[in-house]
């Protein structure tokens, strides 16, 4: 038909037919036709034809593909472009799981998250997922409790309401600002079509279900309830295709079963007349390692039905304002990037409340187009904590809460606010709740929210300003966070060195020793010899320099960060004791390399248990160290003290415990200056068993 690359077919995995044992009653599995291109061709065509025929002839406007990284992209991409051509509003969606015989690509170019990225191809967003599901943001320990939010998992939240987008900029926890692709749990999107943003499907325990794992008996109903209606809402205002089990409105209950497909209607059940979630039906017939009897006869787990009702109410309400503005549906990663912002974000924040912006209104920085003729601006506060809570926004003005919920069924949200002063704007929020503030545009575009209102603009405006070594002629540009501070790391032998700052050419900015002062913390800075500066460092280490420009006069600061060691140590003769996957090494595997087993970050043998691998780096990076196989089947990474992954950065120069099991899709994540590390794994055993603690880890920059 001209519509396929026959190159593709010959990838494909063999084909398989299953037959009935009539002798055995067994249903037996055979492979057909391996490696047969033309079988390959033919099933391949098969696939597509069959697509074209139901858009056509029954009218099917959408595709769900289960366990679609089995299948190669490319015949994702075929089979959605041929239906387009008989109904253009089509989606294909499904499973992009990297798992099973066909992983990493090892057959094809698989239709996984990543691989699909940009096609507008949905895949089902794992990332803020198991967060919401296990409360990062809600968490209380007990009625009287005070919490116990989640960081680093509601940065991954934020990323999943700016939708899950690689490109994505968000300050962490810790205060550094960075691509969404660079956070533990990796954002894969590259437009917000790729995304499917969801808390429950067939798969586990429904929404309801999940979450009550997380609460003390003593929590009450009407709690449950809100803390659901939180968590719920969470897919419905994010960027992406908010997707929802049946019965999520109603906070339906299986009864705390994990999977139902064969349950029957029982387990199954869904009231529409509100009267009972179907909570505590029975005995599981799947049940979580969690599950206890205690849990599953708790009356405050069992809503009444003035509960459901309510929560059944919030959850209509909180989707026809998603559905009235299509500043919830941004079409491209760009339109995220330039209108999302989030306001209570990095070491200050306060834990478990989530301030998003989307701005539509006139900007000095980016010119927007007028999305939404009735808003400037939206505001959505997701109070995740037991108690109100109110955030200050710069320049914030004219905010309301949104009609719908100043006539909500939810007597609560009805008391949110917004007020304002000269300076900025205050949105109060009560405990457990979600608060949607429009502001309101008043005939043309006027201004909104800009996605970082405490934006610093620099003096010298574009103009790339850096740190330059006088004797050498190297010249180290600076970073800009936004906030005032210009920032770099330079890597120095211990002597005396002379700079200059300014631009590499000093011709638009020329900073003399007499232009500036010298931060209090800063090591000494002198005068040099030619209205420069002049620094002696006192050891081998890499120096962050940090030149504030705040004020009129900038402040300079130069601080020792990582002191530098010989990172030399000879290998051992002796074979490695250690049973690894794959080539029998262990690599560094990460972003850095592109996910792969490369050469130049493999770890040698150095004896007592030691592995060690010395390599260039540079700037934020996630990684494992992980087998050669695609399968990671070995992994190992820094954990924290409860035995789950440490995703916050790795400290260069701390040693951190290690644990070696699989950790899914999460990785540790370290920001290096550019240099020379050594990253040296010390086993407690020669050859442990998979589990918590089996050795430590230490990330350190190298003098040699």
């Amino acid at each position: 038909s001209g519509l396929f690359d026959n190159s593709v077919f010959d990838k494909l995995v063999p084909a398989y037919y299953h037959r009935y044992n009539e002798v055995t009653g067994i249903i037996e599995r055979s492979t057909c036709c391996e490696n047969t291109a033309t079988e390959h061709r033919m099933m391949y065509k098969f696939v597509v034809d069959s697509l074209v025929h139901w858009a056509e002839h029954l009218g099917i406007d959408g595709f769900r593909f289960d366990v679609m990284g089995h299948l190669p992209a490319q015949l994702l991409i075929d089979g959605r472009n041929a239906v387009v051509a008989v109904d253009s509003d089509t989606y294909f969606y499904g499973e992009g799981w990297n798992l099973g015989e066909v992983s990493n690509d090892r057959l094809f170019v698989q239709a996984t998250q990543y691989n699909l990225a940009s096609t507008e191809i949905g895949t089902f967003n794992d990332r803020p997922r198991d967060t919401i599901r296990n409360q990062a943001l809600t968490r209380i320990e007990s009625l009287s409790g005070t919490g116990s939010a989640d960081l680093m998992g509601i940065d991954h939240i934020r990323l999943g309401l700016a939708g899950t987008l690689q490109n994505y900029e968000l300050e962490d926890q810790s205060g550094s600002v960075k691509k969404g692709l660079n956070f533990g749990q990796s954002s894969y999107g590259l437009d917000p079509a790729d995304i499917i943003n969801y808390v429950s499907k067939h798969d586990n325990e429904t929404l309801y279900d999940y979450l009550q794992y997380n609460f003390a008996l003593d929590v009450s109903a009407e709690t449950r309830a809100r803390i659901h209606a939180v968590n719920a809402a969470i897919p419905l205002m994010s960027q992406g295709i908010p997707f929802f089990q049946l019965g999520a409105d109603k906070m339906r209950s299986k009864s705390l079963d994990r999977n139902t497909y064969d349950a029957g209607d029982w387990f199954n059940y869904v009231d529409y007349t509100n009267t009972t979630n179907n909570w505590n039906v029975g005995l599981p017939i799947e049940r979580d390692g969690k599950f206890t009897t205690a849990l599953s006869t708790n009356v405050n787990a069992n809503p009444s039905m003035t509960t459901i009702e309510l929560t059944s109410s919030v959850f209509k309400e909180l989707l026809s304002i998603r559905s009235s503005s299509p500043l919830f549906s941004l079409p491209t990663e760009q339109d995220v990037i330039n209108r999302v912002g989030f306001h209570n974000t990095g070491l200050a924040q306060t834990p478990g409340l989530i301030v998003m912006s989307i701005d539509d209104g006139l900007r000095s920085d980016v010119s927007l187009a007028d999305l939404d003729a009735s808003v400037d601006a939206i505001v959505v506060v997701f109070n995740g904590t037991p108690n109100a809570q109110t955030h200050d926004i710069k320049s914030a003005t004219g905010f309301t809460l949104h009609a719908k919920q100043q006539a909500s069924a939810d007597s609560v949200v009805r008391t949110a606010s917004f007020t304002e002063t000269s300076t900025h704007g205050t949105f109060s929020v009560p405990a457990h709740t979600v608060a949607v503030f429009v502001k309101a545009q008043d005939g043309a575009q006027g201004e909104g929210l800009s996605t970082d209102p405490d934006y610093v603009a620099s003096p010298y405006n574009d103009t790339e300003v850096g740190i330059a070594d006088i004797s050498s002629g190297s010249f180290e540009a600076f970073e800009y966070d936004g906030r005032g501070n210009y920032t770099t790391s330079i890597t120095l032998n211990a002597g005396s060195y002379e700079f200059n700052l300014g631009d590499a050419s000093l011709t638009t900015v020329n900073l003399a020793f007499a232009d500036v002062s010298i931060g209090a913390s800063s090591e000494s800075i002198v005068a040099g010899s030619v209205e420069n500066f002049a620094f002696t460092a006192s050891q081998s280490a890499s120096y962050n320099v940090i030149l504030n420009v705040e004020s009129a006069t900038p402040e300079l600061t130069i601080t020792v960060g990582n002191v530098l060691v010989s990172c030399q140590l000879p290998d051992s003769s002796d074979a490695a004791p250690f049973t690894i996957s794959g080539d029998g090494s262990l690599y560094i595997k990460g972003d850095h390399s592109g996910w792969n087993a490369e050469a130049a970050y493999k770890m040698t043998y150095k004896g007592d248990n030691r592995y060690q691998a010395v390599a260039d780096f540079d700037g934020d990076m996630q990684f494992k160290l992980a087998s050669s196989d695609g399968n990671w089947t070995t992994q190992l990474w820094a954990q924290n003290s409860d035995g789950s992954i440490m995703q916050s950065n790795l400290d260069v120069g701390t040693t951190y415990d290690v644990a070696y099991e699989n950790a899914g899709t999460d990785n540790n994540s370290a920001s290096l200056a550019a240099g020379t590390y050594s990253f040296l794994l010390t086993l407690n055993e020669a050859n442990p068993s998979a589990g918590k603690a089996v050795g430590t880890l230490l990330i350190q920059q190298c003098s040699d």
